[in-house]
This record gives structure tokens, C-alpha cells and sequence, in this order.
């Protein structure tokens, strides 16, 4: 954090710079992996989101972290664990890790490895996008209409794209996401109480 906020004050952390947050176990940390992401973030970013640091963080303080990093990153990328990401998406949801603002499209990969900070315009891609049912277990095309300043997306199995469908307030309509009944139905037992509600969090695309 001290690092990462020293090349901020110098100038090399604004408009040219990337974090990558990785939540994997430690097992799963390799210099080769992550020099993959970097690679990864410039190939695909165009230079724009260059790894300024790699933070290897635990999912408990993640959030803590990313409030704390969120006026010193210009884009971020959270690294899950591929083979079973469900624990990171949750937990994601519920803490808010999840945000855009005017041109930053914050999603989860096809297969939960990681949330990707994609360029291009919100309100655009949003334009198409809906929820799907009440666990959001399908996509669902049509006209919804932008949401402003939240999107939570996740393209694994349970797809979550607040866009309209009637929704008027996204707080409300994640929380009816992960509410206990639907997370009896795909995962068993009771989902931990975490947070009550959602929190919003802004890691800054300058």
C-alpha cells in the first residue's frame, strides 16, 4: 500500500497505472501467473491498465483493501480461484467489489477467474443488459435501461446484470440476488451475514 501510494504522489500512479488483487491461495501464487496477468492487462488494455504492483490479499480484508487503494489505482483486476470461484463472487456481492464509473465495465470472466476492468462506455453496454430471474441463474436481453453509477456482472453460472428490467434501485434488487432463499436453493445451508445490504465502492478508471 505504502509502495503503491509513493508512485502515486510521483506521478506514475494516474491515468497510466493497474493494480492486480490477488485473492487465490497461496498455493496458487506463481511469479509465472501473475507476469501473465500483467501481460494480460497490457496486451488486452492497451498499455492503459499496467500492473503498478501485485498486492496478494486475503479475501477477509479485500474490501478494506480496495477502499484504501481506490484513489491511487486507475484499473484493477481481482485474480479468483478458477476452479471454484462461487466463494469469490459471493463474497464480491456482498461487499460491493463491484463498480464502474463513465467509461470502466468491472465484470467477472466466463469462468470466475477474474474480475476484468474492460473499456468502453457503461451506458452503452449496459444498454441490452437485464436481470434475469430472481437468482439470476439466465441472461435476459432487451431494453433495460442504464443503471447510472452500480453494475455488478458475472458471467458464470449465476449471472448477475442489473440493467433495467423494471429494477428501479440496484441496492434493492442485489440484495434480492443474494437473498437466503436463493442461496439455500443453489448452495445449501445459510449464507454468512456478512454485510446487511450492499456497499458502494469506487475504484476510479481516471
Amino acid at each position: 500500500m505504502a509502495a503503491l501510494k509513493r508512485r502515486s504522489a510521483e506521478g506514475k500512479g494516474t491515468g497510466e497505472g493497474g493494480v492486480i488483487i490477488d485473492l487465490r491461495p497461496p498455493s496458487l501464487r506463481t511469479r509465472d501467473m501473475l507476469n501473465g496477468w500483467k501481460r494480460h492487462l497490457k496486451r488486452e488494455h492497451r498499455g492503459v491498465a499496467t500492473a503498478l504492483g501485485s498486492m496478494l490479499i486475503d479475501i477477509p480484508i479485500a474490501a478494506d483493501a480496495m477502499l484504501g487503494l481506490a484513489e491511487y489505482v486507475t484499473d484493477a483486476v481481482i485474480v479468483g480461484p478458477a476452479e471454484k470461484p462461487e466463494p469469490l463472487l459471493w463474497y464480491c456481492l456482498y461487499r460491493g467489489i463491484m463498480t464502474y464509473e463513465e467509461d470502466a465495465l468491472v465484470r467477472v470472466d466466463r469462468f470466475g477467474a477474474y474480475l476484468d476492468v474492460l473499456a468502453g462506455t457503461a451506458a452503452e453496454a449496459l444498454q441490452n443488459w437485464r436481470f434475469g430471474d430472481a437468482c439470476g441463474r439466465s441472461w435476459h436481453a432487451g431494453d433495460g435501461e442504464p443503471l447510472g453509477r452500480w453494475l455488478v456482472a458475472t458471467s458464470g453460472p449465476y449471472e448477475l446484470q442489473p440493467a433495467g428490467a423494471g429494477v428501479a434501485d440496484t441496492k434493492e434488487a442485489i440484495r434480492n440476488f443474494i437473498k437466503p432463499d436463493c442461496w439455500r436453493d443453489h448452495h445449501g445451508g445459510e449464507p454468512e451475514p456478512v454485510l446487511d445490504g450492499v456497499e458502494h465502492m469506487v475504484v476510479s478508471a481516471r
